[in-house]
């Protein structure tokens, strides 16, 4: 089980989440397909590798992460279809082809995308609860932008993700 006090912002996260009891629901576009969780994500990052910036046509993902088998489907379960990629099988519906959640068969975790919680939904302006902040940048070696947030940039893991630990600098992308 990955323990979320790898990093100290994850350990100030680790007591706001867990012991929260609140549902938290994702889905597709369209609405067809729906997956459940019990409370917020155990750990929240901005994911730069290579298939999540193709899978989501974007600079980088981020993933709201859960214990395998801690995301259930509540709706549409018949029109979810999934992918492997080799590291990760992600699940989408295949009636909008939007995504729905993916399994990091890797590190043994499940994640959502933040930008498909319709509960709690962190509405038109752009707020999002404190509880599904990212905490950090992984495979930010592989990116392709400079992010500059403050956040620690992982070249590809956090030893508590099965990586080497290595940061970079937030401008790593502009000197290259």
């Amino acid at each position: 089980v990955l323990c979320v006090s790898f990093c100290l912002y994850c350990e100030k996260l680790e007591n706001t989440m867990a012991s929260s009891s609140e549902k938290c629901v994702v889905s597709c576009v369209c609405g067809q397909c729906q997956v459940e969780m019990d409370g917020p994500p155990t750990w929240v990052v901005h994911c730069h590798c290579s298939q999540c910036r193709r899978a989501l046509s974007a600079n980088y993902a981020t993933l709201c992460g859960y214990n395998a088998g801690e995301i259930r489907v509540i709706k549409g379960d018949l029109n979810l279809q999934s992918y492997a990629t080799g590291r990760e099988e992600r699940i989408f519906c295949r009636m909008c082809s939007s995504k729905v959640y993916v399994k990091l068969h890797k590190i043994n975790q499940w994640a959502v995308y933040l930008d498909n919680y319709t509960t709690p939904n962190h509405g038109p302006d752009g707020k999002v609860s404190g509880k599904f902040k990212p905490t950090m940048h992984i495979w930010y070696g592989s990116g392709i932008v400079s992010v500059k947030d403050g956040l620690p940039k992982y070249r590809t893991l956090p030893k508590a993700f099965g990586g080497d630990d290595a940061t970079l600098p937030e401008d790593y992308h502009d000197k290259r």
